[in-house]
């Protein structure tokens, strides 16, 4: 799946949960791992009057790390291309949120303005070309000025240029959110999907799951599959497993793998074709044991052995289980 279009993703990043996963998993900063969600806050950011406000949305979080708070300003970029001067934006919006900050007596101790992460959330399919810090964008004078010179730097996170191997090592919903868009594998999209349902069963989950589903409608809706938001949302709740799930939902799968052919992905040698079965199966073997650890507990040796033996009918068969049943030996049972 791709596309260059927002799917709500504001949305999404109004969600702590949401903001923690995309910093942890996606930017290099060992700070955001570990944190929990009520170490987020978001901030207004009504201070920033920005004209182009239908093609970005700007976020403010104030994120608590051990005892200090450091301020995010995410921004989430839906335009098809780069924008040559994001720099210079960064370099405004933070100068507007330091203004704001001491005109509302919100500094810390001695007065001191607080670190700021800047964070540009690209959606586009272009390649992003512009460039990250502010001093590249600055013509060459006088060595003796350069230390002088703004030298505003931002984070970008492309999600078109992710790598699908390191979502797949990034267990967090966000990962799983870019998994379903951007994978062309059908196993990936029911993988990611039951996963999701596994992730937000919980009663506390509901404001989430809302902002989750109404994100994989859109997304489906696009793709061209006939998806309602009430099939999402009893997707994952748990509310449309076993075999209705599969009739359901392999409609979707049967429409990428009819996509694949014509995109020549299918084809190959036998043994090709034999290696992508064997990798597809030992990915769901694994995505099994994670699952049934993530809703009872450590899945038990003897238990992981029978899993990593089964065949894919059982494996499916399981998993289309998992959420109807009380107990890890009911959903393995013959």
């Amino acid at each position: 799946m791709s596309g260059d279009h927002d799917l709500g993703y504001k949305q999404l990043f109004a969600h702590p949960e949401l903001v923690r996963d995309l910093l942890a998993g996606f930017t290099p900063f060992a700070c955001f791992r570990g944190l929990a969600p009520a170490a987020f806050a978001r901030v207004s950011a009504s201070y920033v009057s920005d004209r182009f406000s239908e093609r970005h949305g700007d976020m403010v979080w104030r994120v608590r790390v051990a005892d200090h708070f450091v301020y995010v300003y995410l921004l989430l970029e839906f335009q098809s291309q780069a924008e040559r001067w994001m720099a210079l934006r960064m370099q405004v919006y933070v100068g507007l949120l330091y203004q704001d900050l001491v005109k509302r007596h919100e500094l810390g101790p001695r007065l001191a303005l607080p670190p700021v992460l800047p964070v540009v959330f690209y959606s586009g399919n272009r390649p992003w070309t512009a460039c990250a810090e502010l001093r590249e964008l600055v013509a060459a004078g006088p060595s003796e000025l350069d230390a002088f010179q703004a030298s505003q730097r931002y984070v970008l996170i492309d999600k078109q240029s992710l790598d699908m191997d390191r979502i797949g090592q990034s267990r967090n919903l966000v990962a799983e959110l870019f998994r379903l868009e951007l994978s062309d594998r059908a196993d990936n999209l029911i993988d990611a999907l039951a996963t999701l349902a596994a992730w937000l069963s919980g009663d506390g989950q509901a404001p989430l799951r809302r902002s989750i589903t109404s994100w994989i409608t859109r997304l489906l809706q696009r793709e061209g599959h006939e998806a309602t938001e009430e099939e999402i949302k009893s997707l994952l709740e748990g509310r449309i497993m076993g075999e209705r799930f599969v009739r359901k939902y392999a409609t979707w799968a049967d429409a990428y793998k009819d996509e694949g052919r014509q995109l020549g992905l299918a084809q190959g040698r036998e043994e090709g074709r034999e290696e992508v079965r064997e990798e597809s199966l030992a990915k769901n073997r694994n995505l099994l044991k994670g699952l049934l650890a993530k809703r009872f507990g450590g899945v038990p040796a003897a238990i992981a052995e029978r899993i990593d033996e089964a065949p894919e009918a059982d494996i499916e068969r399981w998993m289309y289980r998992l959420m109807d049943v009380g107990s890890m030996e009911d959903v393995i049972a013959d």
